[in-house]
């Protein structure tokens, strides 16, 4: 018989427990995907969130908030989920690790600083804790679905075009790419500022090259009026393209005489529209890895950093204006 995961929140904003009505019939944060996947899977312990503001909002839907995490009792096979700011990630990865849960989970990206990122891994390591960071279109059923189907096609080349930041939307899709074709082997920034600062997550563009030969390029965009995720992937076969990160999957096959005769180019293809959550998947599949599963699709502490690797040879192909630089010298970099 398998136990339920005992979860603990860190941080009560709205990728914890807010996002309600954002879209039907999908988990969008971890306390309504915690609720869904039921007693079972995973129960939420507590809360914490340091604003006392906050947690009087929340202590109307969740029955235990508590300020700090000293104050809340330890569970069995608990779980803490740091789900704070991206840029207040040391203090509570640290707190967290002084609890000795099965297991932590943080909310994507593991750190805006790499440094910093690398030096939470090591720790980790170190008590012995798997980690693992939310990045949920790895565990949403329907775009791991497509992943597979694109692996089979033998995708050659990647085009993403995104806004809202490096920390943001494309860290998500430098972690769907290397889990869909393996680690990047080179990095070179083409454009745009890369130095983030409060308030501002700059979106430059750059181009990837894997192991595997494939190329990946990234288009990033800055103060549009609407919001930029797109994705899509080219193969001899035909293209699947990722609208808005996935909501709407648009997949092109070659079609003979659509423009001229004795010509083929893509048709207009079929369309698949759902929204991306992830966040059921990600609690059942870290249930079943805890409970005793060798397998599963969850972004590990260790792939976080590669992704977090890549975001920062973009930064140093930028300081040697666009020079080729490899992730596998900074993942490398102060090891023993």
């Amino acid at each position: 018989m398998t136990r339920p995961l005992s979860v603990v929140l860190v941080g009560g904003g709205r990728i914890a427990v807010g996002n309600a009505g954002l879209a039907r019939g999908v988990s969008l944060s971890h306390a309504s995907a915690i609720r869904a996947v039921g007693h079972a899977v995973a129960n939420l312990s507590a809360v914490v969130e340091p604003d006392a503001m906050q947690r009087t909002k929340i202590a109307q839907e969740v029955l235990h908030v508590a300020a700090d995490l000293e104050e809340v009792p330890t569970g069995s096979l608990e779980v803490i989920v740091i789900a704070t700011p991206s840029a207040i990630r040391r203090q509570p990865f640290e707190a967290a690790l002084e609890r000795q849960p099965s297991a932590i989970v943080v909310e994507k990206p593991l750190s805006v600083d790499f440094n910093e990122a690398r030096d939470l891994i090591h720790k980790a390591s170190e008590a012995k804790i798997p980690i693992f960071v939310n990045f949920n279109r790895r565990t949403d059923d329907r775009i791991a679905s497509w992943m597979g189907r694109l692996r089979e096609a033998g995708v050659a080349a990647a085009y993403i075009a995104y806004g809202r930041g490096m920390a943001n939307y494309a860290s998500h899709a430098v972690d769907l790419v290397q889990f869909g074709w393996g680690p990047v082997q080179s990095v070179r920034w083409l454009s745009g500022e890369t130095n983030g600062k409060p308030g501002f997550d700059p979106s430059p563009s750059f181009a990837l090259t894997m192991y595997n030969g494939m190329t990946v390029v990234f288009q990033g965009f800055e103060s549009l009026d609407y919001d930029l995720f797109d994705l899509r992937f080219r193969s001899q076969s035909g293209e699947v393209t990722f609208l808005a990160g996935g909501a709407e999957i648009l997949d092109q096959k070659p079609e003979v005489g659509r423009y001229y005769n004795g010509y083929s180019h893509l048709g207009e293809g079929l369309r698949n529209r759902a929204p991306v959550s992830g966040f059921e998947g990600m609690y059942r599949q870290l249930h079943a890895l805890l409970n005793g599963e060798s397998q599963s699709d969850l972004c590990s502490g260790e792939d976080a950093l590669a992704t977090a690797a890549v975001l920062e040879a973009v930064k140093q192909s930028s300081m040697q204006a666009g020079a080729e630089v490899r992730p596998a010298l900074w993942l490398n970099a102060g090891k023993e």
